[in-house]
């Protein structure tokens, strides 16, 4: 089955249950199944529960934020100064979503060798980014620990006040704090690909189960389908996390007349593939140079127009999305 989507252009509560909480979540992280600790070494990394993150205009963060841990190539050092080499040199190891009605994010992270760049003493960065919102922290105890494939308690790193951000800032308010997203103009966020975000938001029966998970499926009844909910890395299975408008038909105006066009926007951060194809009564449907043609792409909004014009004739135009 193909998975894609076609769209037509026609003319503070964070101390005492922070704690329980988090203790909780590692509890969990350290069974498998019931059957006793995790063999090999873990890391449990999460956030404190109930804090109002917020954005760089102050808005508390949204569904869409994603975070990551992982390391940076051996040598390369992450500044403010460098954030369009960030991607070329990041590695994640783990992502985690955010939940906006908790106000908390948790992931896991198991292995026994370690592989570059994960090498024993290497820095260890959390990477948050919604659009074009990002910030970057750590705790100078997160260095990469040695793999083993003995068993044993999970390492915790929890980002608490103490944590340094080397983009965005730990804000204060009055007893509390929080963190706060700095907006950046240049860079490519790190890529969410198709599988990491179905892995984050079902469990593997539902990643077994088409009518749930497939491309098509719309598991919340929201009426948004499964890649229009990874086109804006929204939640699939919470109906209240909603799509922003994701298409919009137009006009091309050329020396040979004009143009349908649709214009197509998304999280920079999903990886989309698209076929443009045209038709003059909806009969029949092709695609190819001759007839539909990328008017302008950049991360997070793809443009295509009809190459033959309209001229008072009927034009049809759709575009075919497919994650990746």
């Amino acid at each position: 089955m193909s998975t894609q989507r076609e769209l037509y252009a026609v003319p503070s509560v964070a101390g005492r249950v922070a704690r329980r909480f988090r203790l909780l979540a590692v509890a969990a992280a350290g069974m498998v199944a019931m059957g006793g600790p995790v063999r090999g070494t873990q890391i449990v990394w999460d956030g404190v529960i109930g804090l109002p993150h917020a954005l760089s205009d102050g808005r508390l963060f949204p569904d869409t934020v994603v975070l990551s841990l992982g390391v940076f190539a051996s040598g390369f050092t992450p500044t403010s100064a460098n954030v369009g080499q960030w991607a070329a040199n990041w590695t994640p190891a783990s992502h985690a979503r955010w939940d906006s009605q908790v106000r908390y994010y948790s992931g896991v992270v198991d292995f026994t060798v370690n592989v570059i760049p994960f090498v024993p003493g290497a820095p260890a960065y959390v990477w948050v980014v919604t659009g074009r919102e990002w910030m970057l922290f750590r705790r100078s105890t997160w260095t990469w620990p040695l793999g083993s494939s003995i068993g044993g308690p999970p390492i915790v790193w929890s980002a608490d006040q103490g944590v340094t951000a080397v983009v965005g800032a730990v804000r204060t308010s009055g007893q509390s704090y929080f963190y706060q997203t700095a907006a950046v103009a240049s860079g490519d966020p790190e890529a969410v690909s198709w599988a990491d975000w179905r892995g984050l938001h079902f469990t593997a029966a539902q990643l077994a189960n088409a009518a749930v998970s497939g491309p098509t499926a719309d598991p919340d009844g929201d009426g948004v389908n499964n890649v229009m909910e990874y086109a804006w890395l929204t939640w699939p299975m919470r109906g209240t996390s909603r799509v922003v408008a994701a298409a919009t038909a137009g006009l091309v105006r050329t020396g040979a007349g004009d143009h349908l066009s649709i214009e197509f926007s998304s999280d920079p951060r999903a990886r989309l593939g698209f076929t443009a194809e045209a038709s003059g009564g909806l009969g029949s449907w092709a695609s190819g140079p001759e007839e539909a043609v990328v008017f302008s792409s950049v991360p997070g909004l793809a443009v295509y127009r009809s190459v033959p014009p309209v001229n008072g004739g009927r034009r049809f135009l759709r575009l075919r999305v497919v994650p990746q």
